[in-house]
């Protein structure tokens, strides 16, 4: 069960690595990795992020803010998304710093406006993921029966997210594939299915909306399920009030 229940953060883990693949090498954010150079590169602004975070490390002029930047690491793709997000935030002190005559070896790793906006918009594909995985981790009992509903409202999302950013569609695509491949594989475990059911907020509300033709298969498989439980703990209770033969001497 274990396992099961973690399927979640890992399966959005490798739907997020499938969208942050189509956009930029995460091979760069290996500890051992190569310098990025923009200069002799192709366009990859999330590696010239990460490359002006290991160059800058501690802006000296955001000490007021109390803020720094973020690096990511390759086993997390959450903290791709909090690299970026933290760095369009502080994007202003960014391009002032390198623009400014006090290290002009940096300046080479200056982005450009419309770097600024892939940036931005990669920004906010990785924030459907991110907002449904905190709120799941964020509840005070993690409950198994909220693993299906955010599955599907994160690919809803994205499929909208498609139409209102028509340049980014093959990008929001390939998580959308691997997301839905991985939905086919956890539909036919009862698990999901019966945590949603005996949820009182949930019950058979989610898939009388949204899987209609499954109603009546999971209503004999939660049937199914309840009567082989009271069967096991019946069987058990007769083995737990036989007495225990009495050894011989």
């Amino acid at each position: 069960m274990v396992s099961i229940i973690s399927c979640f953060p890992h399966i959005v883990n490798l739907a997020c690595k499938a969208v942050i693949s189509a956009v930029t090498n995460i091979d760069y954010a290996a500890d051992d990795a190569p310098e990025f150079s923009p200069q002799h590169s192709d366009q990859d602004p999330i590696a010239s992020i990460r490359a002006i975070v290991r160059a800058i490390q501690i802006l000296e002029t955001l000490k007021e803010k109390n803020l720094q930047l973020l690096q990511d690491v390759v086993t997390h793709w959450s903290s791709t998304f909090l690299m970026i997000e933290r760095a369009t935030l502080l994007r202003n002190a960014i391009d002032h710093f390198l623009s400014s005559n006090k290290f002009p070896e940096l300046r080479h790793l200056c982005l450009e406006s419309a770097d600024w906006d892939l940036i931005n918009m990669y920004k906010k594909i990785l924030e459907v993921p991110h907002a449904f995985q905190q709120k799941l981790s964020g509840e005070a009992t993690p409950t198994l029966s909220g693993a299906i509903p955010s599955f599907e409202a994160v690919i809803a999302r994205w499929k909208q997210m498609k139409h209102e950013m028509v340049s980014m569609s093959d990008v929001i695509q390939e998580g959308i594939e691997k997301l839905e491949s991985y939905m086919e594989r956890i539909s036919d475990i009862p698990a999901y299915t019966l945590a949603m059911i005996i949820n009182p907020n949930i019950k058979l509300r989610w898939h009388q909306q949204h899987a209609r033709d499954r109603v009546g298969a999971i209503k004999e498989m939660f049937i199914t399920e309840a009567c082989l439980s009271a069967y096991i703990m019946h069987n058990r209770g007769l083995a737990q009030s036989q007495p225990m033969p009495h050894a011989a001497y």
